[in-house]
């Protein structure tokens, strides 16, 4: 899928297109992840996606993000408060890391995400 650019105000439109094209890799709620070839993701709403045509190369990165799919949690720092999680790249293999909590909750820091409740639901 190509993503549509948004409009830069004062400034010429050379492209509404990105030269690139990403993986859909799953969906948060009515929008859809959108994966790189570096595991890079970024979530985007079916307005903004474009279907893909032959001419396009994949997506190295996604400049402006580091996060990954995540797979699973592991642990949780009560002291750092941060998640060791483990990301689900694009070839098959994971990739541990610790997180913040704010990660988890990208789209309502106040509120739990359900990786979450399901992790404290298990201990």
């Amino acid at each position: 899928m190509r993503v549509i650019i948004p409009k830069k105000v004062l400034r010429k439109t050379r492209f509404k297109l990105s030269p690139v094209h990403y993986k859909i890799t799953g969906r948060d709620g009515l929008s859809y992840i959108l994966t790189a070839a570096d595991g890079s993701t970024m979530t985007r709403t079916r307005f903004f996606l474009v279907p893909q045509f032959s001419g396009t190369k994949f997506a190295k990165t996604i400049s402006g993000t580091s996060r990954g799919e995540i797979d699973q949690i592991l642990g949780y720092n009560k002291k750092t408060k941060k998640y060791k999680v483990s990301f689900k790249m694009p070839d098959g293999t994971k990739y541990y890391d610790e997180i913040p909590e704010s990660y988890l909750r990208a789209k309502h820091p106040t509120r739990m995400s359900d990786m979450e409740k399901e992790f404290l639901g298990q201990k």
